[in-house]
């Protein structure tokens, strides 16, 4: 897929016009980043996010601004479509921010956001799925940015930002970040979390409308399940890639795709089938292959599915196929 096949993408227009703000060609610098490939099923969602790493590092180095990822985000809402009249419709921030947390990555596929509702704040978490090189820190910028100013919109209020955890390193003068966030901002965190007040969740949104809420939420379930599989097929690269290290642990592929394992469950849930049935599945598939293959001995499959001790595969192997491997050989 070429850059003309994206150019009608909101996500990717809401990036250029972002670097077309901070006076850059916003689509020359998506294409030397390699974001015109990103759907191209070439990239998967870490290749993407070091693309746009790429491109946030290029923006920073021509402008010489480390504040770009904050002067990006102008239009919060437009990147994500028909959400965008979801969230409008719906009836508080909280119930807002609910629908973002199930259908953000059918427009981000590379991010994530969970809620996690506490007596005295609720909490934020904003993933981005980790690629090959470390993320850069304006990533994080852009997308608390993009939030809290989405939040802005459909109420009309700023957000009660009690903290703001930051993976980015702390910068030498951190003062805009303190104007635009508060002076709440903690660099350097394990993960990007913002603490809301509860107050601010239950802020209702002008613009209301059960009849357009019921409506957009059905075009947003139908465009969910246009794209059912999506988790899977991201779960199942992973996997493949997890496998020749051993046993893949639920945690680990849900913390390289940026999500908890809560979400990560709740997703394939919605998409029929689990962790475990994933998993074996690959196992049965990539079995039979080295079998028919002929080449490999069953200890050597045993480690490249991530199998721990042989007779756990010769168990698994007299389960698929209802005959051990070396007789199938």
């Amino acid at each position: 897929m070429d850059l003309h096949s994206i150019a009608d993408l909101d996500w990717y227009k809401t990036l250029c016009e972002g670097f077309v703000h901070l006076g850059l060609d916003g689509p020359a610098v998506c294409e030397q980043a390699g974001i015109h490939t990103a759907l191209a099923d070439k990239l998967s969602a870490g290749a993407l996010t070091d693309a746009l790493s790429t491109a946030f590092e290029m923006a920073l180095l021509e402008t010489g601004d480390p504040h770009v990822g904050l002067r990006m985000a102008r239009h919060p809402l437009s990147a994500l479509g028909v959400l965008s009249h979801l969230l409008l419709a719906s009836p508080n921030a909280q119930s807002n921010l609910h629908f973002v947390e199930r259908y953000l990555p059918l427009f981000w596929p590379m991010a994530t956001v969970e809620i996690q509702t506490l007596p005295d704040r609720s909490l934020i978490n904003l993933g981005i799925q980790s690629g090959q090189r470390p993320i850069h820190a304006s990533l994080f910028d852009f997308f608390v940015s993009m939030v809290l100013a989405g939040f802005r919109v459909v109420t009309g209020k700023r957000a009660k930002v009690l903290k703001l955890h930051h993976p980015g390193e702390a910068p030498e003068d951190p003062q805009h970040w303190y104007e635009v966030f508060g002076d709440v901002v903690e660099f350097g965190a394990p993960s990007c979390v913002i603490e809301v007040c509860v107050s601010s969740m239950l802020e209702p949104i002008p613009t209301a409308n059960p009849a357009i809420l019921e409506i957009s939420e059905r075009i947003a379930e139908q465009l969910a399940r246009r794209t059912v599989g999506v988790t899977s097929d991201r779960i199942r690269k992973e996997l493949i890639k997890w496998l020749q290290k051993g046993e893949p642990r639920r945690k680990e592929i849900a913390t390289q795709l940026g999500m908890s394992e809560r979400s990560l469950c709740r997703r394939l849930a919605e998409e029929g089938t689990t962790f475990v049935s994933l998993l074996d599945a690959l196992r049965r598939e990539m079995a039979e292959t080295y079998i028919q293959q002929g080449s490999f001995r069953p200890t050597e499959i045993t480690f490249a599915l991530g199998f721990s001790d042989p007779s756990n595969f010769y168990r698994a192997c007299k389960r698929w196929f209802g005959q051990m491997p070396t007789t199938l050989r």
